[in-house]
């Protein structure tokens, strides 16, 4: 997942979290090297870490591009960042819903209507409508037996059996 495409925010967190992470470079490398060898994957960002929207559109293009040239993402992930006990973003403030939708919407005018759209619909309970309104067209991993290993703590919406 490229998350950000932004160096600054890369710089400011490694500063924040005495940590280096993938760079923004080396994820879009990572993305290219992938295309150029014709291997669908999966991309996205992560929202409300820090970023600036400007960030995020910037961040969109350059997966578009990446898209344009090689053809080989399949969906975009747009998720809202949920803050976690114990961590060093415990307290940072999550995203609101009506960024999440304006990201999601954005990303829908980017690469209009042949690309697949989604959001983690457990990380967005009690808005799945206004997610849907706002352009995806997926729901992810979402299954009725395994939870997300990623946010256990925040389980999928209930699933009607047919």
């Amino acid at each position: 997942m490229l998350e950000s495409a932004s160096e600054r925010l890369h710089a400011t967190r490694r500063r924040a979290f005495r940590k280096s992470r993938q760079s923004p470079a080396l994820r879009l490398a990572t993305i290219e090297a992938a295309g150029e060898h014709k291997v669908p994957f999966t991309s996205g960002i992560l929202i409300g870490i820090g970023e600036t929207r400007r960030e995020r559109i910037e961040a969109l293009l350059a997966l578009r591009d990446l898209h344009d040239r090689h053809g080989h993402l399949q969906e975009i992930i747009i998720q809202n960042f949920r803050p976690k006990p114990a961590t060093r973003m415990q307290d940072s403030i999550a995203p609101s819903i009506e960024d999440h939708i304006w990201t999601i919407a954005v990303a829908r005018l980017i690469f209009d209507s042949d690309m697949n759209i989604q959001a983690p619909p457990n990380l967005s309970p009690g808005s799945l409508t206004q997610l849907i309104d706002a352009g995806i067209n997926d729901w992810g991993g979402v299954s009725p037996v395994t939870p997300d290993w990623v946010n256990p703590e925040a389980p999928w919406p209930h699933l009607l059996e047919a």
